[in-house]
């Protein structure tokens, strides 16, 4: 969202927080609060995502918790700083970890905060490949998906926003993203565009990942 630091100011913040407590979320164990997901880039996000870094776990406050704070739908994920430094190396789906140089700080400190870099490390954005891969572009038939595990076998349509995200950063070489490219995440946000019409964009980064820009330039030049 285009002015998302106006939205989340610190009246915002400060009611977060009086929710988070209200669930059980004690504010002593609250480290850093950041701005994640959708609402860091597009205009209509839906919702607004926050990462929570918390000393320790409320388990029955944070499973399945959600606020409305200004009129917004407010979604929080919390993780101990261990934990986040160490989600890469963990049974976690991580595919999110494109979005944390992009995470906004409203609240707490960043400090020893890993801020994973899927552009500058490859073997880090190959893994993060490897879930698209097996999760959403080969995942197995919605009829032999079942229980509340799904996203685990299979990602919804709606991530197909992150992996475009993720693809367009590898492409560029950088975290900034050009309004051409994002003009289409937004359309894959809004479930516009389907997966199949992205293969061709994924089969190729599967092959060229490691030299993904030189494709990436010769498809631009190519009109």
């Amino acid at each position: 969202m285009r002015n998302i630091g106006e939205i989340v100011d610190k009246n915002f913040v400060a009611t977060l927080l009086e929710e988070m407590q209200r669930i059980g979320v004690e504010r002593k164990s609250v480290r850093a609060i950041f701005i994640e997901g959708s609402a860091l880039y597009l205009d209509n996000p839906g919702d607004i995502d926050f990462k929570i870094i918390v000393a320790w776990h409320n388990p029955k406050a944070e499973i399945g918790k959600a606020f409305r704070i200004k009129g917004y739908k407010v979604e929080c994920t919390y993780y101990t700083l261990d934990e986040w430094n160490s989600v890469d190396k963990s049974r976690r789906i991580f595919y999110y970890i494109t979005e944390s140089p992009d995470m906004i700080l409203v609240y707490g400190t960043d400090e020893d905060f890993k801020r994973y870099d899927v552009v500058k490390d490859r073997d880090l954005a190959r893994k993060v490949l490897g879930f698209y891969d097996k999760y959403l572009f080969n995942a197995p038939p919605k009829e032999r998906v079942r229980g509340r595990e799904d996203e685990e076998i299979r990602m919804p349509q709606k991530r197909l926003w992150n992996f475009l995200l993720f693809a367009y950063k590898i492409m560029n070489g950088s975290h900034r993203i050009t309004e051409e490219q994002m003009r289409v995440v937004q359309e894959a946000h809004d479930l516009k565009t389907s997966i199949e019409d992205h293969r061709a964009l994924f089969e190729c980064l599967q092959k060229e990942i490691g030299g993904i820009r030189e494709w990436w330039k010769d498809v631009r030049s190519n009109g």
